[in-house]
């Protein structure tokens, strides 16, 4: 029997005993109590979503250039440039596109060698917007490995949708005669559902459109169409962004991909925290609200599929990874969900 249900010979004491008898009904109304609040506990899941179904998706740009892992590169003297005394990576640039517009492919164009040699992201910008889905810019940013580095950026405004699935970022390393680094494009419509959140880390590129060797050398330019873009290998001589060993390179960057937080609650679906997120996926820009335990949630209007606690739809607690949803409408965990 439960521990909290007395035996016959407490039930005995209890009728000999009034001050027991009360105590004894006390703990019993207590313990009613307890479980009716378990009963009307909300019954929540995050349930994947189709890629059918566009979503917004952040990206965390944190720099990894830090003195630790790269300790070769803030040394007094640097391939007889001097040391390094602004180390920063410029203004990223991350798009969401259709999978055919990465950030730079065998040859860099203006674009490219702009952000490459100084920064500059105009022309990259005028290139690539027209051919993205949606395009925000961060902040310049001081790396680790300076005096006062600056906190990651996170993007707003990014966009995702079953034709545009894929992400792609770029940025310059600084100080450095052409150095880039981002990520080329990685896909977040896996299976046909959307990634929860992926991590990508970046290594340097050479963007070919300066022959400078070290990270303060004089300008050296060199045509577009000339030079391959490559990826900088450590060349075993405490070269830039070589490790402690000189026998690789460590990563500069770290991208944290994080598609939108969808819940099922108490048959509602799909709720999203921040109308900002419900808004960006709906096929009108538009959103309604619930509240549960006073909590307001954001649904997307003409979302496909959309529940409203209908009678035979029940929330997961945990989700099947065969099963298509939101169409089950039988609970993986058991009865409501639980």
């Amino acid at each position: 029997q439960p521990p909290w249900q007395p035996d016959n010979s407490t039930l005995l004491a209890t009728s000999l005993n009034p001050l027991s008898m009360t105590m004894y009904n006390l703990t019993m109304y207590n313990l009613t109590i307890f479980a009716a609040l378990l009963g009307s506990a909300l019954v929540s899941a995050d349930v994947p979503v189709p890629c059918s179904n566009p979503v917004t998706v952040t990206v965390r740009v944190k720099d990894t250039w830090c003195k630790a892992s790269h300790p070769h590169d803030y040394q007094a003297d640097v391939g007889g440039d001097g040391p390094i005394t602004w180390p920063h990576i410029s203004w990223p640039v991350v798009h969401t596109h259709d999978g055919t517009h990465p950030s730079w492919d065998k040859y860099a164009t203006q674009g490219v060698a702009n952000i490459a040699t100084t920064g500059d992201t105009t022309a990259y910008i005028s290139e690539v917007r027209p051919l993205a889905h949606t395009l925000w810019r961060g902040p310049v940013m001081t790396s680790c490995g300076g005096s006062r580095p600056t906190p990651p950026a996170t993007s707003v405004g990014l966009k995702l949708n079953e034709q545009n699935s894929w992400v792609s970022a770029i940025h310059m390393m600084a100080p450095s005669p052409d150095w880039i680094t981002g990520i080329k494009a990685v896909d977040m419509c896996v299976d046909g559902y959307w990634s929860r959140s992926k991590t990508v880390t970046g290594v340097v590129y050479d963007a070919g459109v300066d022959a400078g060797m070290y990270f303060n050398t004089a300008n050296v330019p060199e045509a577009l169409n000339t030079n391959m873009i490559t990826e900088i290998l450590c060349d075993g001589e405490s070269g830039p962004y070589c490790n402690q060993a000189n026998t690789g390179v460590n990563h500069v960057v770290e991208y944290e991909i994080v598609t939108a937080h969808f819940l099922c609650i108490n048959g509602y679906w799909p709720l999203l925290e921040k109308e900002s997120d419900a808004n960006g996926a709906s096929t009108s820009g538009t959103s309604h609200s619930h509240v549960f335990d006073s909590i307001t949630y954001y649904m997307p209007n003409g979302f496909a599929g959309a529940k409203h606690g209908e009678s035979g739809f029940s929330c997961p607690c945990t989700v099947d990874p065969t099963a298509v949803c939101p169409e089950f409408y039988k609970p993986v965990c058991g009865a409501n969900g639980i």
